[in-house]
C-alpha cells in the first residue's frame, strides 16, 4: 500500500474549504459594515419633515464633522473588539468566540435600524464595530491555524476577499434601498450573515494548534485528521505539539514518534507538557520576555496594520461616492460600485493566486509604492478636473491595495507568531488598525476640505515611506511552516 502524502503539503480539502467559508462570513460582515453607509449617506443624513409619525425618515445630520464621528465610531468599536478578542480566543477557542461574536452584529444591526437620532446611530456603529474587531482578529488566526504550508497564503487572503465582497454586496443593495426607510432595512441586514454563520460554525472543528496549546492532544489529533482527510498527519501533528514548548525549551530530543521508533517511552504529549500552557501577554511581547524574534515580529505586525489604514484606503471606501460626485454627478454611486466594490473583489481574487507564488514581501512593497503613485495621480486628476484620470487613479489605488496591503497584514500576523502568542499580537496589531481607521474616517472630510484638490498628498508621502520600511524590515514567510517562522528561521 502506497504511503500517504505528508499533510503539511496538503491541498485544500473539502472540509477546510467548508470551514474557511463558514469563518469568512464574519469578514463578510466586516466589509458590509465598512461600506454600508457609503451610498445611502444622503438619505440617512437628510432632515425629515416636521410632524411625521414613527421613526424619522432621516437623522438630520448637517455637519460633516458630526457625520464623520458617527461613521468613525465603527472603528472605536473595532478597537475595543480587537483588543479583547485575542484574550477571549486564547481562553475559549477560536470557533466558540466566532459563534458568540455574532451577537454584536445582530444587536448592532437592530439598533441601527431603529435609530431615531445620530446618538443611537453611533451606538449601533460601535456595536457592529466590536463584532468587526473580534472578527478581524479571530478569522485570520482561525484560517492560519487550519491551513497547510502549501495554501496558507491563499486561505489567509480569504479574509480580505470576503471583506471586499461584503462591501460590494452592501453597495449593490444600497442602490435599491437608497430611500427612507430602505436604508434602515439595509443596516439591519447585517444580522442575516451573522445568523447563518452561527449555524455553519457548529459543523466546524476547533483548530488543532489551539487544542494542543491547552493540552487537549487527542482532540487536536482528531481535528487535524478531519482537516487533512486523506493525508498522513503524523509529522505535522508532531510539529504542532513540539511548537507549544517555549523557545528556550526546544532541543534536538526525539519527539513522540521518533522516541517510539527508538524503543523509548517518551510521547509527544509528555515532550510538550512543560510548555503547552504557557501563554504570552502583550507585555511579554513588548518587553522581549517572549524572545527578541517575537518582539521584532510584533513591531512589524503593528506597522503593517497601521500602513494598511494610513495609506488612505478607507478615505476612498467611506467617501468615494462624495469624491466622485464632483466629476460624475448623479452617476457617482454607480462608479463607486464598479471602481471600488467590483474591482476590489477582482483584484483580491487575483491576490489569492499570487501570494503563495510571489511571496508576501514583494506584493507588500509593490502595493505601498503603487498606492503612493496612485495618490499622486489622484491629486493631479482632481486639481485639473480630469474625470477620467480621477477614475483611473482610484482604480489603480484599489488595485495596488488589493494585491498587498489589503489582504497580507491579516494573513501575516497569524504566520509570525506561535499559538501561545498570536492572540496577544493580533489584538495589538488589529487594535492599531482600527485606531488608525477611526482617525482616517474622522479626519478625512476635514483634510479634504482643508487641502482641497491636494487632499491625497499626505497619503502619497505615507505610501512611499511604507514602501521603504517594507523593503528594509519585513521578512518573507512564503513556503515556511508556522513553527519555522516563529523561531526566526
Amino acid at each position: 500500500m502506497a504511503s500517504r502524502t505528508d499533510s503539511r503539503e496538503s491541498s485544500v480539502t473539502s472540509f477546510i474549504l467548508f470551514s474557511t467559508l463558514a469563518a469568512s462570513l464574519a469578514s463578510f460582515n466586516v466589509g458590509w459594515n465598512t461600506g454600508v453607509t457609503n451610498i445611502p449617506e444622503r438619505v440617512i443624513r437628510e432632515c425629515p419633515p416636521q410632524g411625521g409619525e414613527g421613526l424619522p425618515t432621516g437623522l438630520c445630520v448637517t455637519d460633516d464633522l458630526t457625520w464623520g464621528v458617527a461613521v468613525a465610531l465603527f472603528a472605536i468599536g473595532g478597537l475595543v473588539g480587537g483588543l479583547t478578542a485575542g484574550m477571549a480566543a486564547n481562553r475559549f477557542g477560536r470557533r466558540l468566540v466566532l459563534i458568540f461574536n455574532n451577537v454584536f452584529f445582530t444587536l448592532g444591526g437592530l439598533v441601527l435600524s431603529v435609530s431615531p437620532n445620530v446618538a443611537l446611530f453611533g451606538l449601533g456603529r460601535i456595536l457592529t464595530g466590536v463584532g468587526c474587531g473580534v472578527s478581524s482578529v479571530v478569522v485570520s488566526t482561525f484560517m492560519g491555524e487550519i491551513a497547510s504550508n502549501r495554501n496558507r497564503g491563499a486561505l489567509g487572503s480569504m479574509l480580505q476577499l470576503t471583506l471586499n465582497i461584503g462591501i460590494l454586496v452592501t453597495q449593490c443593495l444600497g442602490l435599491g434601498l437608497d430611500f427612507a426607510p430602505g436604508w434602515r432595512i439595509l443596516l439591519a441586514l447585517t444580522a442575516l450573515p451573522a445568523l447563518v454563520q452561527i449555524g455553519l460554525l457548529w459543523g466546524c472543528v476547533e483548530t488543532p494548534r489551539w487544542l494542543a496549546s491547552k493540552g487537549r492532544y487527542e482532540e487536536a489529533r482528531r481535528s487535524l485528521a478531519k482537516l487533512r482527510a486523506g493525508y498522513d498527519i503524523e509529522a505535522e501533528y508532531d510539529e504542532i505539539v513540539r511548537a507549544q514548548r517555549p523557545a528556550s525549551a526546544v532541543s534536538d530530543e526525539p519527539t513522540g514518534k521518533q522516541a517510539e521508533a527508538e524503543g523509548g517511552v517518551t510521547t509527544s504529549f509528555e515532550t510538550a507538557a512543560a510548555g503547552a500552557n504557557v501563554t504570552y501577554s502583550v507585555a511579554d511581547l513588548f518587553s522581549g520576555r517572549a524572545g527578541p524574534v517575537l518582539r521584532r515580529h510584533l513591531y512589524i505586525s503593528i506597522f503593517l496594520h497601521m500602513a494598511q489604514q494610513l495609506t488612505g484606503i478607507n478615505g476612498v471606501i467611506f467617501y468615494s461616492t462624495s469624491t466622485f460626485t464632483s466629476s460624475f454627478g448623479d452617476a457617482a454611486k454607480y462608479v463607486t460600485i464598479g471602481a471600488v466594490g467590483g474591482l476590489g473583489v477582482f483584484v483580491t481574487t487575483a491576490s489569492l493566486l499570487l501570494v503563495d507564488r510571489l511571496g508576501r514581501k514583494k506584493l507588500l512593497f509593490t502595493s505601498a509604492a503603487g498606492m503612493a503613485l496612485s495618490s499622486t495621480l489622484l491629486v493631479i486628476g482632481t486639481a485639473t478636473k480630469a474625470g477620467p484620470l480621477v477614475l483611473t487613479a482610484v482604480m489603480l489605488f484599489i488595485t495596488f491595495f488589493g494585491i498587498g496591503l489589503g489582504p497580507i497584514p491579516w494573513l501575516i500576523v497569524s504566520e509570525l507568531f506561535p499559538t501561545n502568542a498570536v492572540g496577544a499580537a493580533s489584538s495589538v496589531a488589529i487594535g492599531a488598525n482600527y485606531l488608525c481607521n477611526f482617525i482616517i474616517a474622522m479626519v478625512f472630510p476635514k483634510v479634504a476640505e482643508a487641502l482641497g484638490n491636494y487632499g491625497f498628498v499626505p497619503y502619497a508621502i505615507i505610501g512611499l515611506v511604507c514602501a521603504v520600511i517594507i523593503f528594509m524590515f519585513v521578512p518573507e514567510t512564503k513556503g515556511k511552516s508556522l513553527e519555522e517562522i516563529t523561531r526566526g528561521r
